[in-house]
């Protein structure tokens, strides 16, 4: 299998020879869930060397690999990438040569230009199982907080980000949030920021794993009260917007804040 716990994207891709491979196409799913990994087993596979052109985006550098003589597989994953490069990118998609192929990781397509999906093959990952996930739960979280972590994430990619985090605290902080931030000033509000980890500080807490535990307390909140509907529709907007890799971390959790406050 070229990746497992995908065994429907993975018959794909093993019944395909060379010459059914598209000249672009794109691999979409959720954070975690193998996107590069499958990427590098599609390039061994058929025997195509891999060069990851994410932050080679430029005129120059897009002209000397669309003439390279050697069968390769260029990946961009396009979480990284904003209109302006998107640009460059289809450039490069139209210009393909015999002897390339594309392979674009996305998490939302529709993060895409149009003129970038007409021209790819869209496969997409089917969400991994929880007898899947519960193992690499099992091995990374411990006892206490794995029944609770197996029902938040889809993904190895995502049972990783838990690690090391304190669940019981991240809990509090989204209890405070949705509770008390309309009494708080803005101030005090807008502090609730500096608990996040941007710069790689990993006692602090990962962005992904707050909205995930927001994201879970509001939706068992909406079954008890409609009246956090409006709560969870903000919540759920701004996790959305984490697949937006252009975005600053820190302006989106002060503008979700903001909103929520105001």
């Amino acid at each position: 299998m070229l990746l497992e716990g995908q065994p429907r994207l993975s018959s794909i891709f093993e019944n395909m020879t060379l010459q059914m491979l598209p000249q672009a196409f794109i691999l979409q799913g959720t954070f975690g869930c193998g996107k590069h990994m499958l990427s590098k087993n599609i390039a061994t596979k058929f025997n195509l060397e891999l060069i990851d052109i994410t932050d080679s985006l430029v005129s120059d550098t897009l002209d000397l690999l669309a003439n390279r003589p050697l069968p390769t597989l260029y990946v961009i994953d396009t979480l990284k990438l904003n209109e302006k490069k998107q640009n460059a990118m289809l450039k490069f998609v139209e210009e393909y040569k015999q002897n390339g192929w594309v392979c674009l990781l996305v998490e939302n397509r529709e993060m895409l230009l149009p003129t970038i999906l007409n021209r790819c093959v869209t496969y997409t990952f089917d969400r991994y199982s929880k007898d899947y996930l519960k193992p690499f739960v099992e091995f990374a979280i411990d006892s206490d907080n794995r029944e609770l972590v197996l029902s938040l994430v889809d993904t190895v990619g995502k049972v990783n980000l838990f690690i090391g985090q304190d669940i019981k605290a991240i809990f509090e902080l989204c209890d405070k949030v949705i509770h008390k931030i309309k009494t708080a000033n803005l101030s005090n509000a807008l502090s609730i920021t500096d608990k996040f980890n941007f710069d790689d500080n990993y006692d602090k807490i990962n962005i992904q794993v707050f909205f995930l535990i927001m994201v879970h307390m509001l939706k068992e909140l909406c079954i008890q009260d409609s009246s956090y509907l409006s709560l969870y529709d903000i919540t759920n907007t701004y996790s959305n917007r984490l697949n937006m890799g252009t975005l600053k971390k820190k302006d989106l959790i002060n503008n979700y804040l903001i909103n929520l406050w105001g």
